[in-house]
């Protein structure tokens, strides 16, 4: 496999790292801290979630070899978006916001560690190059759109944040 295609990864493995750093800032803030991170995290999975529900989880679900492990990825998208909504009905001050931030948090690892140990190394024997190299190029259009859209809407409500920097889209 050529250098370049492990570009794909490396945008993807930074955004887990990126999610982690989050998830340890939220679970370390006050109550009164935590809705700004959360609203970075949030949107940073609804980006990635996006780019690997896009470009890279159709091109794995048709490879008999792949499926389960791609399906049950898709599982835990859905889970992180279902906790990521529950959270934000509840209240960033409910009492049962952490426990609940806790399922988001343990899933969310397993998640990575899933795509890290499994899920990647298994698919570079399916994907070419190119198709590697292709998705890398689109998934940093996609995040910096969907990311820069994001922050339009939060601009719209109080406490808005501001246009995500080009580092914070692919580090």
């Amino acid at each position: 496999m050529a250098q370049q295609s492990h570009q794909f990864f490396e945008l993807l493995k930074n955004d887990h790292r990126r999610a982690e750093q989050l998830m340890q800032q939220i679970s370390a803030a006050s109550r009164e801290q935590r809705q700004e991170p959360f609203i970075t995290l949030r949107n940073e999975l609804q980006a990635h979630f996006q780019i690997e529900e896009k470009f890279f989880y159709p091109k794995l679900l048709p490879i008999q070899d792949m499926k389960a492990l791609v399906e049950d990825a898709l599982d835990e998208h859905q889970e992180a978006k279902d906790l990521l909504l529950q959270l934000e009905k509840i209240g960033f001050g409910a009492e049962d916001w952490q426990e609940t931030f806790s399922k988001l948090e343990d899933g969310i690892r397993h998640h990575h560690e899933d795509e890290e140990q499994e899920i990647f190394p298994k698919c570079t024997q399916f994907l070419k190059d190119q198709d590697l190299t292709d998705m890398a190029r689109k998934s940093v259009q996609e995040k910096e759109h969907f990311l820069t859209r994001a922050a339009k809407s939060s601009s719209a409500r109080p406490g808005a944040r501001r246009k995500p920097t080009r580092k914070e889209i692919h580090p």
